[in-house]
């Protein structure tokens, strides 16, 4: 009876510490899971390696996307994040080559590679052409998300939601939460531009349990915009000020809120517009 007892009290502890150690190898496995299932459906896959830090870029199409879809996957993922870039005006070179060119020249290899998201960074044409033609109502964005679940093997809908955007490509997001579709968290990198776009925002927060960043430059739409949304929710805020890679940020935050805001600088409010994003994308994870 004592050896049953102990034979029994071993195999408790073994599944217990199994218990525990689950999550962690879940992560890792919806990333292989989602990895295997893209090359599959035809998307072609680069390792990257940063330092200590592995992660993979995989770049194909969807059935009826007419655009190249990025995916960026670490090693582990508890969530998904899918992200709307800005015009594209052949104008800045820098930002507006290939998808994979584009996260380089933001700067963002190495927090997409730490990060525990997959992210999705869908081509768009012009002033977000793409975006304005095929995601334009919820008809649209159903397929657009049917069609990503089904080259991604089903395995993202297990993850909570983040949607991002910058500049023009805030638009898009106003049209997805207008849509009501499920999201945990919405970031907006200097991307309000309209009464229409803070409207949905507000919308969204009152009526969701998700969190609001909004990151922008003084003197700039978005900005306004951004103020004007703070006053119409009401918030209670607390105000600070930290520096970022060598910028000074206004923080101001609330329950589920955060807004960085800074000076657009020597550089200039084009370039801060872009910058914005590259310093406050890990404050956004």
């Amino acid at each position: 009876m004592t050896r049953l007892f102990f034979a029994l009290l071993k195999l408790w502890t073994i599944s217990i510490s199994f218990t525990f150690a689950s999550p962690g190898n879940c992560e890792e496995i919806i990333s292989e899971k989602v990895k295997k299932s893209l090359k599959l459906a035809g998307f072609s896959c680069e390792e990257k390696n940063l330092g200590n830090c592995t992660y993979a870029e995989c770049t194909g199409t969807l059935p009826n996307y007419p655009r190249p879809v990025l995916f960026s996957i670490p090693s582990e993922a508890s969530e998904f994040r899918l992200h709307f870039h800005g015009h594209k005006l052949g104008v800045y070179p820098d930002y507006e080559k290939s998808l994979s060119s584009m996260i380089k020249s933001f700067s963002l290899n190495a927090e997409l590679c730490q990060s525990r998201q997959i992210t999705a960074f869908p081509d768009s044409l012009g002033k977000c052409k793409t975006y304005d033609e095929v995601l334009k109502d919820k008809a649209g964005f159903d397929v657009f998300f049917n069609d990503l679940n089904a080259v991604s093997g089903q395995h993202l809908k297990t993850l909570p939601f983040h949607i991002s955007a910058h500049s023009g490509g805030g638009r898009t997001v106003a049209r997805l939460l207008n849509a009501q579709f499920p999201v945990a968290q919405v970031t907006i990198f200097d991307g309000i531009y309209s009464d229409v776009q803070k409207r949905s925002l507000i919308d969204w927060y009152q009526k969701a349990e998700g969190k609001l960043v909004l990151a922008s430059v003084k003197g700039m739409s978005p900005e306004t915009y951004t103020t004007q949304l703070k006053k119409e929710l009401g918030l209670i805020i607390k105000s600070s000020k930290i520096k970022v890679k060598g910028t000074d940020f206004d923080v101001h935050e609330s329950d589920r809120f955060i807004h960085y805001s800074r000076l657009a600088g020597q550089e200039g409010s084009t370039k801060a517009h872009y910058d914005v994003l590259t310093q406050t994308w890990p404050k956004s994870r």
